[in-house]
């Protein structure tokens, strides 16, 4: 931890937290453990929680008062509300995103991130490999694919996990300027369209290391035990890489989101939804837009889940 918290932070830290009481602390020590040749912050704001998640971090913020600063709600703010008053509660240069929920495994992650944007002054955003880590220790590394920061190729799957991305703060606030996310309730994340946001202005850089840890839960802002919920929120991450790439790009990739957001759809209809919904889904997609006739994915899909339900299910 750097012994110059006094001045200005060249890096904030934005922890939003929300239900967080089992996570937060391993959060916010993966922060503290940071070596750094700069002022950091950490700043962390608390949407009104039913555990005990503001009482671990103001315990922290007691602790270390220098560094840290805990943002208090007297109402409900939700997690678009509170990703933005947090962000507007940074003071750095760079902000480096973090959920409550999430971690950081090496202490030099904030260093090369400002380092890599401090030399590199068309780039606006910094990205590191991730672990995706279920509740039992078991992990992947994300991206899976090769890592890119091309953003034809970013549009089609993001790479940048959000706790494993830094960026400049004023590019960020732009986004809440131009952008205004409020305007989209169909967006169900709110890192996603930032970070498209950001690459679609500025270079991006990548950095092979595994920095930060997303946790995997059963149930969360981004995972989901009912199938519905993650066709939904599967459909909103396509949604808004057809936004940028409709604002940026001309429309290059729509072809290849439309078949995206319909065969990650129509897979998993065809292992948990009834023949109705399967079906129901198909002619939805294909009603909106109608190149989707000839796409094949579902006629196999679909032959397969009668297959299924016919002759292999118990």
């Amino acid at each position: 931890m750097s012994s110059q918290q006094t001045l200005e932070p060249l890096v904030s830290v934005c922890i939003t937290a929300y239900n967080h009481e089992k996570y937060i602390a391993k959060a916010i020590q993966g922060a503290l453990s940071q070596q750094c040749s700069f002022p950091y912050e950490i700043v962390i704001g608390v949407d009104i929680s039913t555990d005990k998640t503001l009482q671990i971090c103001k315990e922290f913020e007691k602790a270390h008062p220098q560094l840290i600063r805990v943002l208090e709600r007297d109402h409900r703010l939700g997690m678009r509300g509170n990703y933005h008053d947090t962000i507007n509660a940074c003071r750095g240069k760079y902000i480096a995103m973090l959920d409550g929920d999430d971690w950081w495994r090496e202490d030099d992650k904030l260093q090369l991130q400002a380092d890599a944007l401090e030399r590199d002054t068309q780039a606006g955003m910094c990205y590191t490999f991730s672990r995706r880590e279920k509740e039992n220790g078991e992990y992947t590394i994300y991206p899976e694919t090769k890592p890119t920061t091309d953003y034809k190729k970013m549009i089609l799957s993001n790479p940048a996990e959000n706790c494993a991305t830094m960026a400049r703060r004023d590019i960020i606030m732009e986004y809440y300027r131009e952008i205004v996310p409020e305007n989209h309730p169909e967006w169900l994340t709110d890192d996603l369209p930032m970070w498209f946001y950001v690459a679609g202005r500025m270079k991006v850089i990548f950095i092979a290391r595994e920095s930060a840890v997303h946790r995997i839960l059963s149930q969360s802002g981004s995972h989901f035990v009912d199938y519905k919920k993650t066709i939904a929120f599967c459909d909103s991450l396509v949604n808004i890489s057809l936004f940028y790439d409709k604002r940026n790009l001309k429309g290059k990739q729509h072809l290849k989101l439309v078949y995206k957001r319909e065969n990650d759809a129509l897979w998993l209809l065809s292992f948990k939804g009834t023949n109705r919904e399967f079906l129901s889904r198909w002619w939805k997609d294909i009603v909106r837009d109608p190149i989707l006739i000839l796409n094949p994915v579902p006629y196999v899909l679909f032959l397969k889940k009668i297959f299924y339900r016919n002759f292999l299910k118990p």
